[in-house]
């Protein structure tokens, strides 16, 4: 069965793009044990693939100082930064659960040129693949973009993020208008860096926005689960590709996190959403 396809993308820098991919891609990955692709196309600063090559770096270290006689709960308390401490995290998790660097999900880094010349249909080794892609919007990007099931525009609450991730999305109605993207393309915007209080002006801007494609006749909504700040302490942490903070969270008894509890909301309705599109893959 071909692999299902998603793109978090807008052209606004700053929404959060490779940090969604990243956590989303980690708990589908380590979680729900599906088989996970990230494609990271985000030329030229490959923010995806830079962190899995220093996590990798650091890990083999780690590992290396196991092999000699210390623990991973020996190795926490020698880290000295906020990124030592969080693999060394990852590392004691990682064991416990004897998860291996094996069983990390591949991290392939592209060009959009190069992307173009990839065959998904034919690719039956993943369940999902993630795509991250620059903040452009040219026909390359629209080309990949077409072979997605499912794009996520992010929002935040910031006024100048709202009108350009807005405006984001009448560009792909006008796409879609134009044949340029398939009808069958789900596009659903996602809050991100979400703070309770501006509940009220969230409600407001989705009705308001909801209506106006409802207008139109167009296939963009709001996902439900709203994927809030980072709780404190948490953002040094939270966008590693070896295994995400709120999966090492949720499946730990001793911790909490309601950022962990959204992960795995958002998680579970972006799976629901896909599911028709397995379904008519298969049939």
């Amino acid at each position: 069965m071909p692999a299902i396809i998603i793109a978090v993308h807008t052209m606004k820098g700053g929404s959060g793009k490779s940090t969604i991919t990243t956590i989303l891609a980690s708990y589908l990955q380590y979680v729900n044990r599906k088989r996970v692709l990230v494609v990271d196309a985000d030329d030229p600063q490959y923010s995806i693939s830079g962190i899995r090559e220093n996590e990798l770096s650091l890990y083999e270290r780690l590992v290396k100082l196991t092999e000699s006689g210390h623990t991973p709960a020996g190795l926490e308390t020698m880290a000295n930064t906020p990124f030592e401490k969080a693999m060394t995290e990852r590392l004691r998790f990682n064991v416990e659960h004897q998860i291996s660097p094996a069983d990390f999900y591949p991290v392939l880094r592209a060009s959009a040129a190069t992307l173009q010349q990839v065959d998904f249909t034919a690719n039956v080794d993943f369940d999902y693949v993630f795509l991250d892609l620059g903040g452009v919007y040219d026909r390359r990007i629209v080309d990949m973009l077409a072979k997605c099931h499912l794009v996520l525009v992010p929002f935040t609450t910031q006024n100048i993020d709202i009108r350009h991730s807005t405006d984001y999305c009448l560009m792909l109605i006008d796409s879609i208008n134009e044949g340029e993207l398939g009808q069958t393309t789900q596009i659903r915007c996602l809050w991100n860096k979400y703070k309770f209080f501006y509940d009220k002006k969230a409600q407001l801007i989705e009705e308001t926005i909801g209506s106006y494609f409802a207008e139109i006749n167009t296939p963009v909504a709001f996902l439900k689960a709203r994927l809030q700040d980072a709780d404190a302490g948490f953002d040094q942490n939270k966008m590693l590709t070896t295994l995400s903070n709120p999966v090492a969270i949720k499946s730990d008894p001793r911790c909490g996190s309601k950022y962990a509890g959204t992960v795995v909301r958002l998680a579970d309705e972006i799976l629901r959403l896909c599911e028709p599109a397995i379904t008519s893959q298969t049939a």
